[in-house]
């Protein structure tokens, strides 16, 4: 009879320290997207409290992109399913007072992939004119329609 492994314990304080660290490097990233703002006469964000705005900012850009939340929340990575999660993910650290581990609950995710999804979308920002035209608009939609 063979011995049974034990479980492997979860270290709850280097997951804490992962944890801040992502969204330390979110709120970098999104200070250098705001600084660059600052220059292109790009409105100043406003903050909102809460996972509860961050559902609701889901929302609205899944409904933007024409799914709905069920669809961003699927497993999988389509490229234009992807990339409307990640803009939503984006938009929830940018927008919201939400951290990164209730952003990630919300689209049954880990913490860890927000922080990727802010660099991906930071990164077509600076990249891609027609992707900040695009996202400027839908920031105007999510500023308008948020409670």
């Amino acid at each position: 009879m063979s011995a049974k492994k034990p479980s492997p314990t979860i270290d709850w304080q280097e997951a804490r320290r992962l944890a801040t660290q992502s969204e330390k490097m979110c709120q970098l990233i999104i200070a250098a997207v705001n600084g660059a703002a600052k220059n292109s006469n790009q409105p100043a964000r406003t903050l909102r409290r809460g996972a509860a705005v961050a559902g609701e900012v889901i929302d609205l850009t899944a409904e933007w992109f024409g799914y709905t939340t069920q669809h961003l929340r699927k497993p999988g990575k389509p490229a234009a399913l992807a990339w409307a999660r990640q803009v939503a993910m984006y938009f929830c650290v940018e927008l919201t007072e939400a951290t990164t581990v209730e952003i990630g609950e919300l689209l049954q995710r880990h913490h860890g992939c927000v922080g990727a999804a802010c660099k991906v979308v930071a990164n077509r920002l600076e990249t891609e004119p027609r992707t900040k035209s695009d996202l400027e608009n839908l920031r105007a939609h999510l500023n308008a329609n948020l409670k």
